[in-house]
């Protein structure tokens, strides 16, 4: 059997991007580690305008920090959006993508969690 899979989409792979762990900072935690190595081999599909990366998901534990890092995605924008006029309008246009970007992610998450092919 396949082993299951998420699509990120563009948006949101930007953000990860900048993380620490898609830089290979993973402090020997093997899930990071794993996700580090999944992130690096994930499959760029364009769609578009945009693109998703398809990353496989080894485990339900790389999937809660794929989840992790999705939530925080939301809290750093939090304060742009919030913002609203008082901030660059383009900044805060990118922090909404982000933002949605990174709530499809969490519902994909929790759609492969529900349906989870291992046990």
């Amino acid at each position: 059997m396949p082993e299951p899979y998420i699509d990120l989409p563009g948006a949101f792979v930007s953000f990860f991007s900048g993380t620490g762990v898609a830089q290979g900072q993973t402090d020997d935690d093997p899930a990071l580690e794993t996700l580090y190595r999944a992130y690096l081999n994930g499959r760029r599909i364009n769609r578009g305008r945009g693109y998703t990366l398809m990353v496989t998901i080894e485990t339900i534990a790389i999937l809660d920090r794929v989840r992790d890092y999705a939530e925080a995605c939301v809290v750093a924008n939090a304060d742009t959006i919030s913002a609203g006029r008082d901030a660059d309008p383009e900044e805060v246009q990118s922090a909404r993508v982000e933002t949605n970007a990174a709530r499809l992610v969490i519902t994909r998450c929790d759609a492969l969690e529900r349906n989870w092919p291992h046990e």
